[in-house]
């Protein structure tokens, strides 16, 4: 019986996630990224809440928090770039349970890059969708 072969679009943290997940489930996912390689660059995120539920079920939870940041203190800033906001990050880190970590982007995408390969996921880089018949 031949496998079910899936277009993924996009090698960021949706698309390799969705590979790697339909991976596992028996599929032969294909990742196209038009950039020539990951990024390297990118915003730091709080990543909790559903993005933990599925990085718990992939077994990511240890590698995550091997990446993650030491933050103290949560502040929001108005456009002028004054404080508005400002608490204790334990107070968030309590309140999920400490289902919380905070890292780089980038490095997320790397550590899902890893897995897509261990799992022999495909992925073609400097390649995009163009039409599909």
């Amino acid at each position: 019986m031949q496998r079910c072969r899936v277009l993924v679009s996009g090698a960021g943290i949706a698309g390799l996630t969705l590979a790697i997940l339909l991976k596992e489930k028996g599929f032969e996912p294909l990742v196209v990224e038009r950039e020539p390689g990951l990024r390297r660059e990118g915003y730091m995120m709080d990543f909790f809440g559903t993005g933990w539920d599925v990085a718990e079920r992939m077994g990511l939870i240890d590698a995550l928090r091997a990446i993650s940041y030491p933050i103290e203190r949560m502040e929001f800033v108005d456009g002028a770039g004054r404080p508005f906001l400002s608490f204790p990050i334990d107070r968030l880190r309590k309140a999920l349970s400490s289902r919380y970590v905070y890292l780089r982007r980038p490095d997320l995408e790397q550590i899902l890059f890893a897995r897509a390969m261990e799992n022999e996921v495909t992925v073609r880089f400097g390649s995009s969708i163009e039409t599909m018949q």
